[in-house]
């Protein structure tokens, strides 16, 4: 075999080659050989470099998703090549347990890896067990009672909003939610009584308005600041906010689009849809900069474009939300539609709402509104034509976080907005104000305000009246027919109502001696009771003025 004629000093193996390193005379063999050694070992070691990355950013994309802040530094322990094979090793061992044939030695291995990944990473195996894997392990976080001292529940309007936690306004179209939901944000913002519940927390609001431009954000929004006053009297301005903003965002914000395979966004585990990590995680750096407590989004169904009824879709969307609800600390607040007919009958009130269940078994809360029919109208004295401006919003649907409690009642309102022009008259927009009703039909006002004194007063000092009649000398009905000179039939379906309305409610009380034992009994709403004086003619009692 003749000799190939290679003139030159050959290129040194460990420095990259290239065509430009060939013999003038042209390419010999060995040459050629070590070129191609040379092409294989880099695309090698590109091959394992582009392989890495990838199981790095799979490592952090599943430990940015599995655990919590306090166990941030399971991130850090992913670049600690042994540190990520001990964890490694406790992830594989954990998802035999289930599968393996041999359960004896399925756990014998996750024990072992356990204690390995205990002494690598310094932690006990409690700790691991916890914050990566996701569980409570009984051998390593003891449930003792005595080391049980959870922190309160971060209520901000009880029993309706929570931080951390989701909840959902539902009804259908025209029915009010939208005005409901700016005066819930104003609520929030002043902590005034807007609503006839306590606003316990006030804090800053972000509102993602997804159906309304800019322009009709400020008319809805200046229109139910200007209709409402403080409790003095005084109108609302941006001092009442002390120091907390509104913020708002109008312009189209998408947290998961369905997967098409194509564009940058993490995917889910889930496989079917992408998440927009990108906005959430912005969504929450904004809400914990500016200490925002509540965030409204109107409506729901606008921040995704997955399929609504396809519960394996709405599953993931309605878990980025309870993480932006947890790692923000805010409550989310969903306005949704209910379907074409409504839960029927004796439904539960939840059904109703469009889409899939799992979009009702994610919040903590449903707070369903419904137009007041017409058989309460008759019972309230409220006119026909004006029955659909009245509506009632209430926990029916769902309440896990506290009891139901009563409903309130609304109504709309039209407020006139001083933006005239020469060429346009001033907007009139639509506002909701609570509305106490006053169901005692055929009563005058003075003998509505003095049933209402009847029972904030009580039978006695220290006792409450009841609603049963197995009370005896505590049952209300016989009593106020009495005093009031009309049948215990209207007394007793005028109770109903004023309970269902929130005018009345009961509560558990310590009974005075002798008896000392713990009743239920009626109390009054305080606001009920001064509307009743102020519809008499009389003035607002003041709290000295209040027997209870």
């Amino acid at each position: 075999m003749p000799t190939d004629d290679v003139s030159g000093d050959a290129p040194e193996v460990n420095r990259k080659l290239s065509p430009n390193d060939a013999p003038s005379g042209g390419p010999g063999a060995d040459w050629l050989v070590k070129f191609g050694e040379e092409m294989y070992r880099k695309n090698e070691e590109n091959k394992r470099a582009l392989k890495e990355r990838e199981e790095r950013a799979r490592d952090e994309a599943r430990a940015r998703e599995a655990f919590s802040e306090r166990d941030g530094a399971i991130v850090q322990w992913m670049g600690d090549p042994e540190k990520k094979d001990a964890l490694k090793r406790v992830v594989d061992t954990a998802s035999k347990l289930d599968s393996s044939e041999d359960q004896d030695e399925a756990f014998a291995e996750y024990f072992a890896a356990m204690q390995h990944a205990s002494a690598t990473l310094g932690v006990s195996v409690g700790a691991i067990a916890d914050g990566f894997l996701g569980i409570q392990s009984a051998s390593g976080r003891g449930a003792r009672l005595a080391d049980m001292k959870p922190a309160p529940r971060q209520w901000i309007v009880p029993p309706w909003l929570i931080r951390g936690f989701i909840t959902m306004l539902a009804a259908p179209g025209g029915r009010g939610k939208t005005s409901l939901l700016y005066l819930i944000a104003l609520a929030v913002l002043t902590g005034e009584d807007l609503l006839g519940l306590e606003v316990r927390r006030p804090s800053s609001v972000l509102m993602l308005v997804q159906e309304d431009d800019e322009a009709e954000f400020q008319r809805r929004f200046l229109a139910t600041s200007r209709h409402h006053k403080l409790a003095d009297g005084s109108p609302i301005t941006d001092a009442a906010f002390c120091g907390r903003q509104l913020w708002v965002r109008t312009s189209p914000f998408v947290i998961a689009v369905p997967d098409e395979g194509e564009g940058d966004e993490r995917r889910h585990k889930a496989r079917r849809i992408r998440v927009n990590w990108a906005e959430v995680n912005a969504t929450v750096a904004a809400c914990r900069l500016h200490g925002v407590g509540l965030v409204a989004v109107d409506p729901f169904s606008n921040i995704h474009e997955v399929e609504e009824n396809a519960r394996a879709d709405m599953a993931p969307v309605m878990d980025v939300v309870v993480y932006i609800a947890q790692k923000a600390d805010v409550s989310v607040l969903l306005v949704h539609h209910t379907r074409k007919g409504g839960a029927g009958e004796g439904g539960n009130k939840a059904d109703a709402v469009r889409g899939s269940s799992v979009q009702t078994t994610k919040p903590r809360a449903v707070i369903t509104v419904e137009t007041m029919p017409e058989d309460a109208a008759k019972r309230l004295g409220v006119p026909p034509e004006e029955r659909r401006s009245y509506f009632r919003a209430d926990l029916e649907g769902k309440s896990n976080m506290a009891p139901v409690g009563e409903a309130r009642w609304f109504r709309m309102i039209g407020h006139t907005l001083d933006n005239a022009t020469e060429e346009d008259p001033a907007d009139v927009v639509g506002v909701a104000e609570r509305w106490i009703p006053q169901p005692l039909q055929g009563l005058s006002d003075t003998q509505k305000a003095e049933a209402l004194r009847i029972i904030a007063a009580g039978p006695s000092e220290g006792e409450k009246w009841s609603l049963w009649s197995s009370s005896k000398d505590r049952f209300v009905v016989p009593a106020l027919a009495t005093r009031l000179g009309v049948s215990d039939r209207d007394v007793a379906a005028a109770l109903d109502e004023w309970k269902r309305a929130g005018v009345v409610r009961e509560e558990w009380y310590k009974r005075p001696a002798p008896s000392r034992t713990k009743a239920r009994g009626l109390v009054v709403d305080r606001d009920a009771l001064s509307g009743a004086e102020q519809a008499d003619g009389r003035r607002a009692p003041d709290d000295d003025d209040l027997p209870f």
